[in-house]
């Protein structure tokens, strides 16, 4: 009787105690902007994208507008256009072409604030083809991701696109259920959030799918960025959740995120 009294007791105070707490949480003025740029080795337009800071979840940043931006190449410097006007997307010509060995210096000008970041572009080590594993029946497969997490690699990042909307029974699909892409990290330590983190979704594609694997030469510097922003992200929610803190930087002071400089490989082939 003593024994059920308790039990009792602990029900009691677990379903008693419940308090509803509405935090007040106070918001505070950053007038930083949030860069993300990135120059390759592709023959193409490269872009730099500015957006204000924001300080609530799931609000979509407002667009720096009327910025000059330039790019300096040795002796050179490129002067990027806002495209389309009022986007905050600034771009290179389509002609613009990056290289190895070089290092690209990005200018921000914004009212009278100029900002600054330095990118290193290095050599993109050979890329390995990833794997697709099958289900049961050999219907379906799904990448082999763990073939790139390991200690052992030199920094990089893969950016893998599946389509198959031309095989027979998916060419009057919507396009968007036909298409996927993923974004693949190989940082040279051992994470225990990576290891131990959230389930992912797995992604299906049919025998025959068509992929379009590019891999990204990554310094020590731009793979340290990479890694703490999906510390804060796609890391969350595992067993071994690390404190929260600010992402790192290669901008000087009143700028967040990154300017990076990567030499590219592109693979393209069919999953058999």
């Amino acid at each position: 009787m003593k024994k059920k009294s308790i039990y009792i007791l602990l029900f009691v105070l677990l379903v008693g105690c419940e308090k509803k707490i509405e935090w007040k949480i106070k918001s505070v003025e950053d007038n930083r902007i949030v860069v993300e740029g990135l120059i390759t080795n592709e023959r193409k337009a490269h872009f730099v994208k500015l957006t204000h800071t924001v300080s609530d979840m799931n609000v979509i940043p407002e667009p720096v507008t009327g910025a000059t931006v330039i790019i300096r190449e040795g002796d050179s410097s490129i002067l990027l256009l806002e495209i389309p006007a009022g986007s905050g997307v600034y771009l290179t010509d389509s002609n613009k072409k990056g290289f190895a060995g070089t290092d690209y210096e990005l200018m921000i000008i914004v009212n009278e604030d100029t900002m600054y970041a330095i990118a290193a572009m290095i050599p993109v080590d050979p890329q390995t083809r990833l794997s697709f594993i099958p289900n049961k029946d050999s219907t379906y497969y799904r990448a082999n991701i763990s073939q790139h997490q390991g200690y052992e690699f030199t920094p990089a990042m893969y950016q893998i696109d599946l389509s198959w909307g031309h095989l027979p029974g998916f060419k009057n699909k919507p396009i968007d259920s036909t298409k996927a892409k993923m974004i693949i990290y190989e940082f040279n330590s051992v994470d225990v959030s990576l290891v131990l983190g959230p389930n992912k979704e797995i992604i299906w594609v049919p025998k025959g799918c068509r992929v379009t694997e590019k891999k990204y030469s990554l310094t020590d510097e731009h793979a340290e960025y990479l890694r703490s922003m999906v510390m804060e992200m796609e890391w969350r929610g595992g067993y071994f959740d690390e404190a929260a803190a600010n992402t790192t930087t290669n901008l000087s002071e009143g700028a967040l995120g990154f300017f990076g400089a990567c030499s590219v490989l592109i693979d393209t082939f069919i999953v058999q």
